[in-house]
């Protein structure tokens, strides 16, 4: 983001900075919160919010490349949704196993949920990388968005998977 944000976009580094910061600490501020509501609220619900605010914030984050008289204030907006869409995920997918599944599943589950996690934090950067390098960097809030979304499918098909009880 912060690439994007000075390079293409021509925000100073300082504000790029900072509006970079304020993503992290919207994704942090976001499991705070969620540590307090997610048991009114429920897993599942926290994780389609936060996939759909995260969804939002992607968009946000792209009107720019569509309109590039618009003012740079959408980005840092998308920004901030999509930190604090992204907060409550991983917690509340990784809390969600054991309803989901068998004991036994359960544990396997959470491994490759780790694993994924692990590796989709070292290659999506890469992968962004590399794709950007033969295109663009404004590649990077259309990459986010179709991740989100194909997660936010594929959290809709495994709620109706497991709505009647563990598999």
């Amino acid at each position: 983001a912060f690439s994007l944000l000075t390079t293409n976009r021509g925000i100073a580094p300082a504000t790029a900075g900072t509006w970079v910061s304020l993503y992290y600490a919207a994704l942090t501020g976001a499991r705070f919160v969620n540590g307090f509501i997610v048991d009114r609220l429920g897993n599942r619900f926290m994780i389609r919010t936060g996939l759909i605010v995260a969804l939002a914030g992607a968009g946000l984050f792209a009107i720019q490349f569509f309109f590039p008289g618009s003012t740079d204030y959408t980005a840092f907006a998308g920004l901030i949704l999509m930190g604090a869409g992204f907060g409550p995920i991983y917690p509340c997918m990784t809390h969600e196993t054991a309803r989901r599944f068998r004991a036994d599943t359960a544990q396997k589950v959470m491994g490759y949920q780790t694993g994924a996690a692990n590796l989709g934090g070292a290659g999506f950067p890469a992968l962004v990388g590399f794709i950007a390098g033969k295109t663009s960097l404004e590649i990077l809030p259309f990459t986010i968005g179709l991740f989100v979304a194909g997660t936010l499918v594929m959290t809709i098909f495994l709620d109706r998977f497991t709505a009647k009880g563990r598999v």
